[in-house]
């Protein structure tokens, strides 16, 4: 069993501003989402939505380094080039 910390809620807006989306899940994934949201004191939208912040603000910040490392086009460095060797 893994050990969840509690997470002080995203800031969500009113609930009239926001829109409704369903997903599908395994009936795995459901029981986990459950217990999760129950040992977090918060709904299973609550744990979802943070999840989902929480992802994009990964990628988003994997792309932005990516996007970085792409304005620098100065060839491998002499520790890659010594591997070819």
């Amino acid at each position: 069993m893994t050990t969840m910390l509690k997470m002080p809620p995203v800031a969500a807006p009113h609930p009239a501003s926001m829109t409704v989306n369903s997903v599908r899940l395994a009936p795995d994934l459901e029981a986990r989402l459950a217990e999760a949201a129950g040992r977090l004191h918060l709904s299973k939208s609550d744990v979802i939505r943070q999840a989902l912040v929480e992802f994009l603000d990964t990628r988003e910040g994997q792309a932005a380094v990516i996007e970085f490392g792409r304005d620098f086009e100065c060839g491998p460095g002499p520790l890659v080039a010594s591997l070819g060797k």
